[in-house]
């Protein structure tokens, strides 16, 4: 289990199913070192030829999270065009929206969120990824008082990958190797 991702107990399907629920899609989650994720993607999609074109479009920036009021704003403009028409997806209004990926912005170290602009000005996708605070996280052992106490430990050694998402105006011209340049 990771932040910002479901957890559902086995029974929760056949729970579900008896009440007249059938399922419609499914998402999946990888751990992969590094290594092997950068080699299966840089082989897949050939990385420095798609990102050279891509660059001729877009360019990444790194909002700070000290300026949240304004990252927010450009992330929910940016996930909103990001996620409409996708299974599941339900649009938040801009406060809901703040309040929920407030806290997200608390735990990204700089340079975390990147988020693609285009050229001419207007924002195109984003990914973001975290430390794995999970082992901190279990050691509070389920003492909300200890939250957040954890981020003065030392830096984990792994990092979540959590969204690299794109428009559809971005999709298929390589922008998406520019996050992994």
């Amino acid at each position: 289990p990771f932040l910002f991702e479901p957890r559902n107990p086995v029974y929760y399907p056949a729970f579900f199913e008896r009440f007249g629920f059938h399922e419609l899609h499914t998402w999946d989650s990888y751990d992969l070192p590094a290594v092997e994720l950068c080699d299966g993607l840089t082989g897949q999609w050939q990385v420095d030829r798609k990102a050279a074109r891509a660059r001729r479009r877009f360019r990444l920036s790194f909002p700070i999270s000290a300026d949240a009021p304004a990252t927010l704003a450009r992330l929910h403009d940016v996930l909103d065009e990001v996620w409409t028409g996708h299974l599941g997806y339900t649009p938040l209004d801009r406060e809901e929206f703040n309040e929920v990926f407030g806290g997200v912005l608390a735990i990204l170290p700089e340079g975390y969120l990147a988020v693609l602009e285009g050229l001419e000005g207007c924002d195109a996708g984003l990914a973001f990824m975290y430390p794995d605070y999970a082992d901190a996280v279990r050691r509070l052992d389920g003492d909300a008082r200890g939250w957040g106490r954890w981020r003065r430990d030392p830096r984990p050694r792994r990092v979540i990958l959590h969204t690299m998402a794109l428009a559809p105006r971005a999709r298929g011209g390589g922008a998406l190797c520019l996050f992994l340049d």
